[in-house]
């Protein structure tokens, strides 16, 4: 199971926070893994005897949206979605 769950508040709107969840069999130490600016990091990880909030480890969310300046000219040519939106901020 991998994906975001959306809950929805009484009359159908949908809440503004949304976690994002891991199930896995067993959990092993990692260390600190690094991360890039476009990575989501989880805020549970469960397996079938517990449930790890890691949120404090990660701490905030980068905000949602393009990162450009981690996109070169050659990658944003080669997807022309990034190109026309390019156009639109200029």
């Amino acid at each position: 199971m991998h994906g975001s769950y959306v809950p929805t508040a009484p009359g159908g709107n949908v809440k503004a926070k949304v976690s994002a969840c891991r199930r896995l069999a067993q959990v092993r130490p990692a260390g600190r893994i690094p991360r890039t600016g476009h990575d989501v990091p989880v805020d549970f990880i469960v397996t079938p005897e517990r449930i790890i909030d890691c949120r404090a480890a990660h701490g905030p969310r980068e905000p949602a949206g393009i990162r450009w300046d981690d996109l070169t000219e050659e990658k944003i040519e080669s997807i022309p979605l990034l190109v026309a939106r390019r156009a639109g901020r200029a």
